[in-house]
């Protein structure tokens, strides 16, 4: 009887450490996501680790604030039925790929591009940013993506900026995503670096279509760089206590 009964113990306390071990390694939510168990910060994390990013060079601050955006777009139904997120992350040069697609739902990148910044912002860094006609500088913060059309660069797509004073004039500036010849690895062989646009993300010439086709028509992108201008006064990804609500609108189980 003694030797069941220790057996019976020994059962229980490895169920027990199993089933908190298991609870710790990996953050998730129950059957109905709107019960969410974990904090936003460890799901953040989760989502950046299980995308790979890190690898990628992506900024941790830039998904984490991309990802807060977009959440806080989708409670508000600015953003379409697409599970879609876009990240420029303007911390890296411009010989790198720093532009992300990244499909929420399926939790996998779509696209790892490199993109242009403008002519102004800098050379090999993006470093300064306006939303003034004529700058040539690129504008940093959230955009939703418009609707397509056919210009000198091709097939184009209208970004409508969100944050007042950072971006608001991305449609009279005609800060547009477009393909462009200087964005490429043969520009970067001669040159050390990509070309730079007169303010807008520009594009390789190969991925042009299948990225503008995937994320036109409302879907949420960001323009990151360590401002420390624009994310004192940004309403979008930077919370400083976290509204865990927001989880609930996540297009994904953790």
């Amino acid at each position: 009887m003694v030797r069941k009964y220790l057996a019976l113990l020994a059962a229980c306390v490895f169920f027990s450490l199993s089933t908190t071990s298991t609870a710790n390694a990996t953050p998730r939510i129950l059957s109905s996501w709107r019960h969410v168990i974990v904090p936003m910060e460890q799901a953040v994390q989760f989502m950046y680790d299980k995308l790979g990013l890190a690898r990628q060079g992506m900024h941790p601050d830039a998904f984490r604030k991309a990802l807060v955006g977009y959440l806080q777009f989708k409670q508000l139904n600015k953003l379409s039925g697409k599970t879609l997120l876009t990240v420029i992350d303007f911390s890296l040069p411009s010989h790198q790929p720093r532009l992300w697609v990244i499909d929420l739902a399926a939790q996998r990148v779509l696209f790892h591009s490199l993109v242009a910044h403008g002519v102004n912002s800098g050379l090999h860094y993006a470093e300064k940013f306006s939303n003034k006609e004529g700058s040539y500088q690129s504008s940093l913060g959230f955009y939703i993506t418009g609707e397509t059309y056919q210009g000198k660069h091709g097939l184009s797509l209208y970004l409508d900026g969100q944050e007042g004073e950072f971006n608001s004039n991305a449609r009279k500036r005609a800060v547009v995503m477009h393909a462009a010849d200087y964005v490429s690895e043969a520009h970067i062989a001669k040159m050390g670096r990509i070309g730079r646009s007169q303010g807008c993300p520009a594009i390789p010439e190969h991925l042009a279509e299948d990225i503008i086709s995937t994320i036109k028509g409302g879907t949420c992108l960001y323009i990151y760089h360590p401002s420390p201008e624009y994310h004192r006064a940004s309403k979008w990804g930077n919370r400083s206590n976290w509204d865990e609500q927001l989880l609930a609108f996540l297009p994904f189980p953790i």
